[in-house]
């Protein structure tokens, strides 16, 4: 789980030029409406980072289809920034890895505030995430839970290299791996927000479930280690995946905790 970095190009330039090939009706009505868009793309990056209070955009039906045209109808300028978007991340980042969950590859697209009942962010690029498919189902149309947002924000939340992912590991009596939060070193609002994220997106649970097999590689490539050259080996892999994935990448968290309990570890992949 790492931050994505958004578009350094005009929010607003990227939106005029997103449909700016638009057939008619739609270039018409894009064009009349394009003040009302542009202000509340102002009112969306003057409620950043938080990003609270962002009330739906009620309007019509054929209003809406209008302005979902954008994402739904892609010109050739739109796919061009959606592709930029994909390609402006850093050279070393796992561009193909959910930045949401840290698992599935990021096929799709997110509209963060969603695109059914904040129309006008259809074709908004800094509203736009790259995501898996399974993390987009999840996250539906959910915007708030308990008075904070339900999802953490690649963009605008900067807290993601504050470790708050926990891996418990237990050798005795029987191996035991699973997931939790420590969320107390986090600011107070983030607090909220990442338990939102963890529980809408089923995450712990899903950790809980793939570490069997990242485990299981780590063993094998590890037996036969002695024990400084094991503690290497572990380090360097830790150093490898967190400078791509991020300090709360679930397998850069097992690796820490096989870190703390090398012993226990060296002894079970050497019986």
């Amino acid at each position: 789980m790492k931050n994505l970095i958004p578009l350094q190009d005009n929010v607003k330039l990227a939106y005029r030029s997103s449909f700016s090939s638009k057939q008619e009706p739609y270039l018409s009505f894009l064009n009349a409406h394009l003040a009302h868009v542009e202000q509340a793309i102002d009112a969306y990056h003057a409620a950043a980072p938080l990003l609270l209070n962002l009330q739906p955009q009620m309007m019509s039906d054929t209003d809406r289809v209008n302005f979902q045209s954008i994402y739904s109808s892609k010109t050739k300028e739109f796919r061009s920034y959606l592709a930029l978007l994909r390609t402006s991340q850093p050279t070393n980042f796992q561009k193909d890895i959910c930045q949401y969950c840290g698992i599935n590859l990021n096929r799709s697209i997110d509209h963060f505030f969603p695109k059914e009942t904040y129309p006008m962010f259809s074709g908004v690029i800094s509203n736009l995430i790259p995501c898996c498919k399974d993390c987009n189902q999840l996250k539906g149309l959910k915007t708030y839970s308990n008075g904070q947002r339900s999802f953490i924000n690649l963009y605008h939340d900067t807290y993601l290299n504050i470790p708050f992912l926990i891996c418990n590991v237990h050798f005795i009596p029987t191996l035991n791996i699973n997931f939790t939060l420590d969320l107390a070193g986090l600011p107070q609002p983030a607090q909220l927000i990442v338990s939102n994220h963890f529980r809408e997106l089923n995450l712990l649970q899903t950790y809980n479930s793939a570490i069997g097999t990242f485990f299981e590689s780590t063993a094998r490539e590890c037996r036969g280690y002695d024990n400084a050259s094991l503690r290497d080996s572990i380090t360097r892999k830790i150093n490898s995946l967190e400078s791509v994935q991020g300090t709360n990448c679930f397998q850069v968290a097992l690796l820490k905790a096989l870190l703390q309990n090398i012993n226990h570890f060296h002894g079970f992949i050497n019986q």
